[in-house]
């Protein structure tokens, strides 16, 4: 990687994966690594990655993204659906799987969650995930459902899911 001492920066790598590696000798040997990767949240320690530079947005941010919407419209019931890898495969973790865990932190609760591998998954399975998410995301009591827009929202997914479910 370091065949000499006149490098100034390491440009990439993208993947997660390969970034803590490469971050960790850079460090070592103080030069800066620049990437368009490394959204995972562990890279924002910088005490762990201080010559680290992201050049795009965290998947934390997509979480606290996640989180203004939802206080924006009153929304409380959170259901996550997710493609992930097949445990113990050699790909690690997907970047949805990623995203999923960070609106899940942000969200600073216990919403609903499931994934599946959309490279294997048939059509029959993905419909039953989303019957599993879906049926326990659901606001079944309205006297406790958001108010003005956001109800009317949520009545109407309500009216098209009965009628999807049949």
């Amino acid at each position: 990687m370091l065949c000499s001492t006149v490098s100034d920066a390491f440009f990439g790598p993208i993947c997660d994966y390969v970034i803590a590696p490469v971050v960790r000798y850079s460090s070592v040997w103080n030069i800066p690594v620049l990437t368009g990767g490394g959204q995972a949240e562990n890279f924002a320690f910088k005490e762990n990655f201080p010559v680290l530079t992201r050049m795009q947005g965290s998947f934390g941010l997509v979480g606290e993204t996640m989180k203004g919407i939802l206080h924006v419209f009153g929304w409380k019931v959170v259901g996550l659906l997710f493609h992930n890898n097949e445990v113990g495969s050699s790909q690690g973790n997907s970047p949805c799987y990623f995203t999923g865990a960070a609106v899940y932190k942000a969200l600073n609760s216990t919403p609903v969650h499931h994934n599946f591998n959309e490279n294997t998954a048939s059509v029959e399975e993905l419909r039953e995930h989303l019957l599993y998410v879906t049926s326990r995301a659901r606001i079944s009591d309205w006297k406790n459902a958001p108010t003005g827009k956001s109800r009317e929202m949520a009545e109407e997914g309500e009216k098209k899911w009965k009628g999807w479910r049949k």
